[in-house]
């Protein structure tokens, strides 16, 4: 016979008594009504050493990250079906739905595939950067010429090849690809320092602008990140020289909108967004001077995502096709521990603790699985129903930190 745990002893009466407690106290702490164990949290392990970090994450819920080994030295790993892999010696880029992976290593780019890990190569200099891939592994980013400058190139069936650049420029670089195999890029003149963002589709290059200035000219302007969306919408992020406020732009009809919202937010510092889904919705991050502020952007039309009990700032760290962004918590200038958050439809929730501690989020899935980490663990939270956890507008946690309304 096993021995009996003190639960399992436990008088009726006396459980009885301590589940009406647990109750009456998650009510109290949390007013607002809940999902009732929304999300189940998986402790992904390591490598052998300390600590692991999740860095993305594809629609099967594979998780791509950073881990100590036995020898604490930093690797690259693959979680999938509750195992970790080793891939080796490199830093995550990204992470696509066929479980490749694609990340940096003193300067060169590498693909992991199945288990081999393989370089990029070059465009004839010594240097390669991945930024992006698609579900078919076809690779974007910029290398070195014989010639010792950068440009774009795209890694496909095993070749680098060269984009080029925009007439009268020397210097380029891919930034993003979708499925269907378009690009979008930088492209930047020597001479002048301004730049233009490109599309590249079909083997030809195609000049969308310069940031739009007063000047009507690519000299006053400069681009800084490029985003493409699975509709072939392109989002942008750039500043003029003076002042230099970096503005996020969307492509419409062959203009660029500027979506900074200078009515609600004129001591604002920038608004580049980090996610750009195919709702054509932007997300990303005010940089105030209190602290950034992430927010969310479509069609005109910006909303804060707000903060949580006493945290007065919040960070977005991605979004899905759903528009559900998932980010982090923080007070500015203090050791308080980060917090990650969930935001679905104007609601902001805490995402729980598995370890105590801090927790930050890094990606979220089309399934509403968010990968992440507490502490100095990677972790995986999933929603409990998959199909429609996701887009439950307000929700909390039983037992965690209250869930509040949003501070606007």
């Amino acid at each position: 016979m096993g021995v009996k745990t003190s639960v399992e002893v436990e008088p009726m009466a006396e459980r009885l008594r301590l589940s009406l407690l647990i109750c009456l106290f998650t009510s109290l702490l949390a007013p607002d009504a809940y999902t009732a164990d929304l999300f189940s949290v998986t402790g992904l392990g390591t490598l052998g050493g300390s600590w692991s970090e999740a860095v993305a994450m594809n629609d099967a819920g594979t998780v791509a990250g950073q881990s100590g080994t036995a020898a604490e030295e930093m690797h690259a790993f693959l979680w999938r079906n509750g195992m970790m892999t080793d891939m080796g010696i490199f830093d995550i880029v990204a992470i696509n739905n066929a479980d490749q992976v694609i990340g940096t290593q003193e300067g060169r780019s590498y693909i992991w595939d199945n288990g081999v890990l393989t370089d990029l190569g070059t465009l004839g200099g010594r240097t390669a950067s991945a930024r992006a891939l698609n579900d078919s592994g076809e690779v974007v980013g910029e290398s070195e010429t014989a010639a010792g400058v950068k440009h774009a190139f795209l890694w496909k069936n095993g070749v680098m090849a060269d984009l080029g650049t925009l007439a009268g420029h020397s210097v380029s670089s891919a930034y993003d690809i979708n499925n269907s195999g378009r690009i979008a890029g930088i492209s930047t003149s020597t001479s002048t320092g301004g730049s233009r963002i490109f599309l590249w589709q079909n083997n030809r290059i195609t000049d969308l602008g310069y940031v739009p200035n007063f000047f009507n000219s690519d000299a006053w302007g400069y681009w800084i990140d490029v985003l493409i969306n699975e509709q072939g919408d392109v989002a942008g992020c750039g500043h003029q020289p003076f002042p230099r406020v970096r503005h996020g732009y969307v492509l419409k009809n062959g203009l660029w909108i500027d979506t900074y919202d200078a009515a609600d937010r004129p001591g604002g510092d920038a608004n580049c967004p980090t996610a750009f889904n195919a709702l054509g919705q932007t997300a990303g991050n005010y940089a105030d001077p209190g602290g950034p502020y992430a927010y969310q952007w479509q069609n005109g039309i910006t909303t804060y995502l707000g903060t949580l009990d006493n945290y007065t700032a919040s960070t977005t760290e991605d979004m899905n096709n759903s528009g559900t962004i998932v980010g982090d918590l923080f007070i500015p200038r203090t050791t308080a521990p980060l917090r990650a958050f969930i935001w679905k439809e104007g609601t902001m929730s805490y995402l729980p603790s598995l370890f105590g501690g801090s927790t930050t989020a890094a990606a979220i899935n089309a399934s509403g699985q968010v990968a992440g980490t507490n502490g100095e663990i990677a972790i995986l939270w999933t929603p409990r129903n998959m199909t429609s956890a996701a887009v439950v507008p307000g929700f909390g946690i039983p037992g965690d930190l209250p869930v509040r309304k949003l501070v606007n």
